[in-house]
């Protein structure tokens, strides 16, 4: 399943982009949903593991959500995480770069402020599961069981609707470190940036 990554990726894009152009003025509604693209930065460079070390990270993410409430509202996301590493076998002295697919679903509560017409101010703070479902292949002996699988972050952000279009700044703090071994002190902790559209 995880080979068609590059599809889900594609897929998702063309409904943003659909979404773009059919999208409407409904902040009113009871139930919204909508898509997202975003990158994130990672904040915490610390050592992954005694066998292997992180030095280049590139992170991008697409997925949407579906919001339910008006001032106050929960909402609930699906997104795949695509991370591109440059890393290193500490014991070989070999480098490869590899790719990681997360799959990231969000459990958030906002309160939002609305401002001008049609125009959200939100408060984010939530919870998110973290399951990693994709390792590429690489020349370093890097195995799947070398990272921590399943894991939770505590999130939390603001964002703005200006009609339909979705700006979201947020922080994930994650609860385990990236690796399996002990004595990581790397953690997928993040800083998001997240441009979307509701409708």
């Amino acid at each position: 399943m995880m080979k068609n990554h590059k599809l889900i990726v594609a897929v998702i894009l063309l409904l943003f982009c659909n979404a773009c152009l059919l999208a409407q003025n409904k902040h009113k509604r009871l139930i919204r949903g909508g898509v997202h693209f975003g990158f994130e930065i990672p904040v915490n460079n610390k050592t992954f593991s005694p066998d292997f070390t992180i030095y280049k990270s590139l992170n991008f993410k697409v997925g949407g959500m579906v919001r339910i409430g008006y001032d106050f509202a929960g909402q609930v996301g699906f997104y795949y995480d695509i991370n591109k590493l440059q890393v290193k076998n500490i014991q070989t002295d070999a480098t490869s770069a590899i790719e990681l697919g997360v799959l990231k679903i969000p459990f958030l509560f906002s309160y939002g402020y609305a401002f001008g017409k049609n125009n959200v101010l939100r408060f984010n703070i939530g919870l998110q599961y973290d399951a990693l479902v994709h390792l590429s292949k690489n020349k370093i002996n890097l195995e799947k069981k070398a990272f921590t699988v399943h894991n939770m972050s505590v999130l939390g952000g603001i964002g703005v609707d200006l009609k339909n279009i979705s700006i979201d700044i947020s922080y994930e703090k994650a609860v385990k470190a990236m690796a399996s071994a002990n004595g990581s002190k790397r953690y997928a902790d993040m800083f998001c940036i997240m441009l979307g559209v509701v409708f």
